[in-house]
């Protein structure tokens, strides 16, 4: 299938090595004939969007009938891209430059299991939920300390590194 958009002109070249052949649209009133061992080419520029059948027009041996496919015409370039180019592999090609927005689409993604917890919205990055009862937030934690040889651990007081 060839896809292109109104407006924009179109050359195809084309060859044939076996038999002759007839690059045929119909309803754009295309026809080039192709000859076996040379290179033709034909040129339009579709005016209208839809979708035109493509067919052979020379009797070219068993397989003709089948010889069939698509001409499919946007209204514009945008409309075209937006059906054409898959977003996800775009953004792939070309990420984003700023730290901020390779940052954002990472966790909007949801690749990383940062994502499960943590959101990220105008107001900026947040918690998903609430912590429940149960659960040490790290804003909660208290730090604790493991003295070698002392599986048991134990709180660390804040008095104990206080500035002198």
């Amino acid at each position: 299938m060839l896809h292109t958009y109104v407006g924009r002109p179109v050359v195809l070249t084309m060859r044939t090595s076996d038999v002759n052949h007839a690059f045929w649209v119909p309803t754009m009133r295309i026809k080039q004939d192709l000859l076996a061992g040379r290179t033709t080419d034909v040129r339009f520029t579709p005016i209208l969007a839809g979708r035109y059948r493509v067919a052979c027009a020379e009797l070219c041996g068993g397989g003709h009938g089948s010889m069939f496919s698509y001409v499919q015409v946007y209204a514009n370039e945008q409309e075209w891209m937006d059906r054409f180019i898959d977003v996800r592999v775009e953004r792939i090609l070309n990420p984003p430059t700023d730290p901020v927005e390779v940052g954002r689409s990472l966790l909007t993604e949801g690749k990383y299991p940062c994502a499960g917890c943590h959101k990220l919205d105008d107001a900026g990055l947040g918690w998903r939920h609430r912590p429940e009862p149960g659960m040490a937030s790290p804003i909660r934690r208290r730090a604790v300390r493991r003295p070698p040889g002392n599986p048991a651990p134990r709180a660390i007081s804040p008095t104990r590194f206080a500035i002198k």
